[in-house]
C-alpha cells in the first residue's frame, strides 16, 4: 500500500528493521529502542532477565590465609665466634663461626 496519502498529525516514516515506508502511527517502539512496524516487532528474549544464583553451599564460616612460604614468626640468628677472633680483623676465617636459625 502506498503511503503517499494525507492523514492529520501523522507523517511518513521508515521501519528501522526492514526499511519499508509506513505512516508514523503504524510504527511501534521495540525493546531495543528501534521504531518498527508490527510485522518486525518482537518481544525481548526472556533469558535476558535471568540472574545468577549466589552459591551458599560452599561458604565457610571462617578461614585462615595460606602461609606456605611466608615466614610468620621472627627469625633469630645467633653468631658464635671462637675466642681468638677479634672484630678489628678483616674477614672471618672459615670454620670459626656458624649461624643457628630457630
Amino acid at each position: 500500500m502506498a503511503n503517499n496519502y494525507y492523514k492529520p498529525k501523522v507523517w511518513n516514516a521508515y521501519c528501522d528493521s526492514c526499511g519499508f515506508k509506513f505512516k508514523s502511527d503504524q510504527l511501534v517502539k521495540r525493546w531495543d529502542g528501534m521504531m518498527v512496524d508490527r510485522a518486525c516487532w518482537e518481544p525481548r528474549q526472556p533469558q535476558d532477565f535471568l540472574r545468577a544464583v549466589k552459591e551458599t553451599s560452599n561458604i565457610l564460616p571462617w578461614t585462615r590465609p595460606d602461609t606456605d612460604g611466608i615466614s610468620v614468626g621472627p627469625n633469630y640468628v645467633t653468631l658464635y665466634i671462637d675466642n681468638d677472633y677479634y672484630e678489628d680483623e678483616p674477614p672471618i676465617p672459615p670454620g670459626s663461626y656458624y649461624e643457628e636459625r630457630t
